[in-house]
């Protein structure tokens, strides 16, 4: 037994090596039968389409949006034709999963000024909508909003539901004229004019499902004539809307936006319409045909960088 120990002693760095080498064997074999347990549980839970989930999507003019991004929309209309003008929000959730989505509700925010008379609403151009689809429309008003909520039935993978919300459409320029006086006490008249748009916030919401938050802004531009393309009338709103932008921002301030290359969807709609008449109100309704155009562009122009003046129309 002495001689033994007097051995172990003698080799006591050879016998570390060999249980150093022993032990990481034994570790790598646990590893390797935790690793093939661990994989045949996940092919397991995924033959069984424990992975699988639905992935709902929001398109609105046939464009799909992102959730967190602002859109800026514009309805091209002849707002002189009638005291009242509707458009139609037109929406879609589709489902790019892989798992058909349930329960699932589509909320729009909406300033109470957009939101059609009740009396309106009975009309049969309004009245058809989304009754095939199964869709259950509910509305609530809480101060200045007014909460429209869709319910929706199941969506499968590859499918989706739209819907069209109509909504008083009008136009978001205001025009005038103030009286100043100048440095040496003389009286003139300036004119200026602001532009501005109607904010309407939408999310999708559903089992297993994150709430998903989008946000479209709303304008209504009158149309000069109806020879000007509407690609052309998409590129005088965004440019104007850019230019908008350059006098809310310091010179730094917008150069720091320039370099980080922010981009936005903007849509020209030009529904085609037909007068109606609802009591003592003439009131201009969107027909079955659109004109759409839509672009994705930068929000911050380096040639708006030393911009002193409003572009030409």
């Amino acid at each position: 037994m002495s001689g033994i120990i007097r051995w172990a002693k003698k080799h006591s760095g050879i016998i570390g090596v060999i249980t150093g080498i022993v032990g990481t064997i034994l570790g790598l074999a646990g590893l390797a039968v935790a690793y093939l347990s661990w994989s045949g549980s996940y092919d397991i839970a995924r033959r069984s389409g424990a992975f699988e989930r639905g992935d709902a999507r929001l398109f609105y003019a046939k464009m799909e949006l992102k959730p967190g991004e602002v859109t800026e929309t514009a309805y091209l209309m002849d707002f002189k034709k009638a005291s009242l003008s509707i458009c139609n929000l037109s929406l879609a959730v589709g489902n790019a999963g892989d798992r058909t989505l349930k329960g699932n509700y589509l909320t729009l925010r909406v300033p109470n000024n957009l939101v059609i008379p009740t009396e309106l609403l009975n009309l049969e151009i309004f009245s058809r909508r989304a009754v095939l689809q199964q869709i259950i429309r509910n509305t609530s008003r809480a101060g200045n909003l007014a909460y429209v909520v869709y319910e929706l039935p199941n969506i499968d993978p590859g499918r989706g539901i739209s819907i069209e919300e109509p909504l008083l459409c009008n136009k978001t320029k205001v025009q005038d004229q103030i009286e100043v006086q100048t440095k040496d006490s003389a009286r003139m008249r300036v004119s200026y004019s602001v532009d501005y748009s109607y904010q309407v916030l939408v999310s999708i919401s559903g089992e297993d499902q994150r709430t998903k938050n989008y946000e479209i802004n709303i304008a209504g531009v009158q149309r000069q004539s109806s020879d000007t393309p509407v690609a052309i009338s998409l590129i005088q709103f965004e440019n104007n809307r850019a230019y908008q932008r350059r006098r809310d921002y310091s010179f730094f301030s917008y150069l720091k936006g320039l370099m980080s290359n922010a981009r936005q969807i903007f849509i020209m709609i030009a529904p085609e319409t037909k007068i109606i008449s609802e009591g003592d109100k003439i009131v201009q309704v969107p027909a079955e045909n659109s004109q759409i155009a839509s672009a994705k562009v930068p929000l911050f122009r380096i040639h708006y960088l030393f911009a002193s003046s409003e572009p030409a129309q």
